[in-house]
């Protein structure tokens, strides 16, 4: 922040209270539960490929070799459509 008009009080920005029933607690709840893992090993979504794709660029090019090329990836519906101007 660079002026002192910019600064708020913590009044300002403070949600108002609101009033929340048990059930919709309970079906927040649920609902997070639901869509939560304890355990992401071995996940497909939860794999990394770009780092391991830098880390084997990185040794192959300190092995002296020459680095794998990237694998070409399937053309998107938006590609393949002609222009239509």
């Amino acid at each position: 922040m660079k002026w002192g008009d910019e600064v708020r009080s913590p009044e300002a920005v403070t949600p108002k209270p609101v009033d929340i029933d048990e059930a919709e607690i309970k079906r927040a709840t649920l609902l997070i539960d639901s869509m939560t893992v304890d355990d992401i090993t071995g996940q497909d979504w939860a794999t990394d490929r770009y780092t391991a794709a830098l880390e084997e660029v990185i040794h192959a090019k300190a092995d002296g070799k020459k680095p794998p090329r990237a694998p070409r990836r399937a053309a998107t519906r938006a590609s393949t459509r002609p222009c239509t101007r």
